[in-house]
């Protein structure tokens, strides 16, 4: 990969630096903003209203909640599709319950109230997993087999899976009509209540103090209030834009080991940068890796860790284990070099590969190559066996030209278990020695 580019963007200290320094302008400049006083009753009544456009929002909360809770139930009582598409296309699309919390949390003055509804909002999500599994209980009696994503995650219990439609039926309706059901939602409307106490007692304190307070002083704090407020926003705005949107999109490319995209904060850039340098690097590697762990390097066939990949590719298929050994290798090295050697092993192994198929090839030990033959008959098997005999590598000892002998041993069975495959080499390799038992002279190389 190519030298790091230069890292371009705008960095976060930088940001930082001039938003700090804008705070301080702006403080200084809200001393010499007197003059608004006469403004703050209808910063007061602006707020009263916001507080209780709030209140309308944790009552649309708890409506929102209320009604995925009806369409659960009408769901698990007659099982029409219906009831459960409007249940997530409220939860999914709609989502009143999370625009209310977004309305209430642009307010800091209901820091309680939010709090609240944000516990309220938790045991709402924690009882979405007991209706999740009603309406899963429900699809499997109706037998849907188009649903939400969201139900076909949700795993039955043993007993669940073995009723019946009706009982799967009775049992979706009592999981969201028993007590421990209403308690959960008696739970949530508690909090609710308590966050509609909490709006309540804030507008009740903002009217108080508005009497009590001199109109500087409201001025001054409806200020601050504005400026903070546009300020947090921005700030967060600016977190978002510069650095949690780059990192959210990059999540899942990072997981994948896949390259991210250079976008954010300068910082956050630099990192993309050198995080897709190194797993470039690390892909070339990783393939290289793959490609050599599982090929014998002198021949190009495959090698044991190879088979011990591809034994569960033949699994429930009649195959012969064929197991090769090439006679007196080591005299042959000594006669004749090393380099003779590794060529009559390379030659064997094309020899293989053309007969039985390079994908069943592989090299088992020194002198030893395995092939798996996968569904030929005993007739085709026998003739490839002939055929390689009479294409024995030839060989030179001491001038004279001398042909490699062979030794064959192998095993047949129905393949049913990737445990089997021990047992069958050994079988190959016992039908082996006995054939080297009964050989030529075993003072010759033939």
């Amino acid at each position: 990969m190519s030298a790091n580019r230069k890292v371009g963007g705008v960095s976060l200290k930088a940001v930082y630096v001039l938003i700090l320094t804008t705070a301080f302008l702006v403080s200084g400049v809200l001393f010499y903003s007197t003059y608004i006083m006469t403004t703050a009753f209808n910063a007061f009544t602006d707020t009263t209203d916001n507080l209780l456009a709030m209140e309308k929002s944790a009552h649309e909360l708890m409506d929102a909640s209320d009604y995925l809770t009806e369409r659960a139930q009408r769901f698990t009582i007659d099982g029409s599709r219906r009831y459960m598409d409007e249940y997530f296309k409220e939860a999914f699309e709609t989502k009143r319950r999370e625009e209310s919390l977004e309305k209430l949390s642009s307010d800091s003055n209901l820091d309680d109230a939010l709090s609240l509804l944000n516990e309220a909002m938790d045991e709402s999500v924690k009882l979405m997993n007991t209706e999740y599994y009603s309406m899963r209980l429900v699809v499997e009696a109706k037998g849907y087999a188009d649903y939400p994503k969201e139900l076909k995650s949700v795993n039955l219990s043993a007993p669940d899976i073995s009723l019946s439609a009706d009982d799967k039926m009775r049992r979706a309706t009592e999981l969201v009509l028993n007590e421990d059901y209403y308690e959960q939602k008696n739970r949530i409307r508690s909090k609710w209540r308590e966050s509609l106490y909490a709006i309540e007692a804030k507008t009740r304190n903002l009217e108080s103090r508005a009497f009590s307070d001199t109109e500087t002083s409201i001025s001054y704090v409806r200020a601050m209030i504005i400026i903070q407020a546009l300020m947090t926003i921005f700030v967060v705005w600016l977190t978002i834009q510069l650095g949690i949107n780059p990192i959210q999109r990059a999540e899942k490319r990072i997981r994948e080991c896949r390259p991210i995209k250079e976008s954010g904060a300068k910082e956050f850039r630099y990192l993309a940068q050198e995080y897709n340098k190194l797993t470039f690097e690390l892909n070339e590697k990783n393939e290289l890796l793959r490609k050599t762990a599982h090929t014998d390097p002198l021949t190009g066939v495959r090698n044991r860790i190879a088979l011990n990949r591809d034994a569960e590719s033949f699994l429930d298929r009649e195959i012969t284990i064929l197991i090769t050994d090439l006679d007196r290798l080591k005299e042959i090295n000594n006669a004749c070099g090393l380099e003779e050697g590794d060529r009559v092993l390379c030659e064997t192994a094309d020899i293989l590969s053309e007969e039985f198929g390079k994908d069943y090839c592989y090299r088992f030990g020194g002198d030893e190559f395995l092939v798996v033959v996968p569904n030929f008959s005993e007739e085709d098997f026998l003739r490839k066996l002939k055929n390689i005999r009479g294409r024995r590598p030839e060989v030179r000892i001491a001038g004279e030209p001398s042909r490699v002998e062979f030794s064959f041993g192998y095993s047949h069975t129905k393949f049913d278990s990737v445990q089997n495959l021990t047992g069958l080499i050994a079988e190959a390799e016992k039908n082996i020695r006995r054939e080297k038992d009964d050989k030529y002279d075993p003072n010759s190389i033939k």
